[in-house]
């Protein structure tokens, strides 16, 4: 019994350790598959780069051949043309040459014929017949016609140099037409070779290669085109930010001039509240001399006036009387000065000599409007920038929006200015503001800049 237990624990054993060793032999070799795998998977790109290095390298070389093939071909072009020209310009010539040795011809011709038509010729001949037929007619007669005889002799040796003339005419026009038919052959090899570059150029315009440079072409155009639409864009927008630039600079100048204005009324205010309370200090010392005076009149009431002493107070009296009346002017006058002050300082407004003249609420309001007009057309032009860099076209409300801008009206503040702080307040934040999108704007056109140079570095 415990040989049978024994036996089948030694079977259990065996087959876990056949399981256990055909799962290590199945890794394994999944191991080695997987590696496998990765080797030819790596030889496969490796493979694959190679035939792109192979592709750009034909391609490369097809260029190169390409433009080798376009230039000799605008050369032989060039040079079959120089030749056609040179052909034409010949055989223009040698027509005319003949033309002129043809003429000559037909002169001789037409010569030779009138002589043959002379009778003095007829005779000479006749003369000859007789001389031939019987030899002492020349002895009987050589006395008489010697004359006539050299005559005839002469126009016989001018018909046989007539005659040799045309002979080497006949022969300069034969060697002449055989030359031009030497420069027709020429010629007509040249037509045929040139119809048969033509018939090269058009099977070389009708290949796969030929679309693709024709494709690249018309890229090349449409890439330039845009380029030269956004050279003009950015020339627009930088002129205006340029034109944003000193009209803020010139608001930012009036603004500083102005603070410096308000910083200078600020201490005419001050100077001329130190001056209101020393005059309401006088006027206090003054309405005391007066209520002295009033009691010292009172006094003088009960007094006898025809004492001398009287007199002398009286004399007094008057001349205190007519001081208290120079006081009293100068008083009304000062009252008008302080309640001019006053109304000043109430209203906000300090009217000061003309050579320094303080703002207004209506001046900061315009100043303020200025500043929010800069703000919109600020805002407009980074919108317009940021369409234009997303490669769109603006919308109408931006144009529209823009020409509003350009009126002489302008944009007019929501509110008025209660006073010269809230307006300065205000119109430094708009100048803050616009300043920021200004700085937006620019940066936005230095990285469309970058973006069109290096597209140019990639182009060229």
């Amino acid at each position: 019994m415990e040989e049978c237990y024994r036996w089948r624990r030694d079977d259990r054993k065996a087959a876990s350790s056949s399981s256990v060793s055909i799962d290590a032999w199945d890794l394994d070799r999944l191991r080695a598959v997987c590696a496998d795998l990765n080797v030819k998977l790596r030889r496969e790109v490796e493979a694959k780069q190679q035939l792109q290095r192979l592709r750009a390298r034909d391609k490369e070389r097809f260029k190169e051949e390409f433009g080798q093939f376009e230039a000799r071909l605008i050369r032989a072009n060039e040079t079959l043309e120089k030749n056609r020209q040179i052909v034409e310009a010949s055989l223009v010539e040698k027509d005319k040459i003949i033309e002129q040795l043809q003429q000559q011809v037909d002169r001789k011709q037409h010569t030779i014929e009138c002589l043959k038509q002379d009778p003095r010729l007829l005779y000479s001949s006749r003369h000859r017949q007789r001389q031939a037929q019987d030899p002492s007619f020349d002895h009987l007669d050589g006395d008489r016609n010697d004359d006539p005889n050299a005559n005839i002799h002469e126009l016989e040796r001018q018909i046989s140099k007539l005659y040799g003339e045309l002979n080497e005419a006949r022969q300069v026009q034969q060697a002449q037409n055989d030359q031009i038919e030497g420069m027709k052959a020429a010629s007509a090899k040249l037509v045929a070779s040139l119809k048969k570059m033509k018939f090269k150029v058009k099977e070389a315009a009708n290949t796969a290669e030929n679309h693709m440079v024709h494709d690249m072409t018309r890229k090349c155009m449409r890439l330039e085109a845009e380029k030269a639409t956004i050279e003009t864009t950015l020339q627009t927008t930088q002129a205006k930010l340029v034109e944003c630039k000193a009209v803020v600079k010139d608001l930012t100048e009036r603004l500083t001039t102005a603070t410096e204005r308000i910083v200078a009324l600020e201490g005419d205010v001050s100077a001329r509240i130190a001056a209101e309370g020393a005059m309401e200090k006088q006027w206090r010392r003054q309405q005391h001399y007066i209520q002295d005076l009033e009691i010292d009149f009172k006094t003088i009431g009960r007094v006898d006036v025809n004492n001398p002493e009287m007199e002398h107070a009286q004399r007094t009296l008057a001349s205190k009387t007519e001081k208290l009346m120079k006081l009293e002017k100068r008083l009304q006058r000062y009252e008008r000065d302080i309640a001019g002050l006053r109304e000043t300082q109430g209203d906000g407004v300090v009217v000061l000599d003309p050579q320094r003249k303080a703002l207004s609420l209506v001046d900061l309001d315009y100043v303020l409007a200025q500043t929010h007009k800069i703000e919109a057309k600020a805002d407009a032009m980074s919108r317009m920038v940021q369409v234009y860099e997303a490669g769109g076209h603006p919308p109408a409300d931006l144009h529209e929006l823009l020409l509003r801008l350009d009126d002489h009206q302008g944009l007019e503040t929501c509110d008025r200015i209660a006073s010269e702080q809230e307006g300065k307040q205000r119109i430094l934040m708009s100048l803050m503001q616009s300043q920021a999108i200004l700085d937006d704007v620019a940066h936005h056109l230095a990285q469309a800049f970058a973006r069109f140079l290096g597209f140019k570095c990639n182009m060229e």
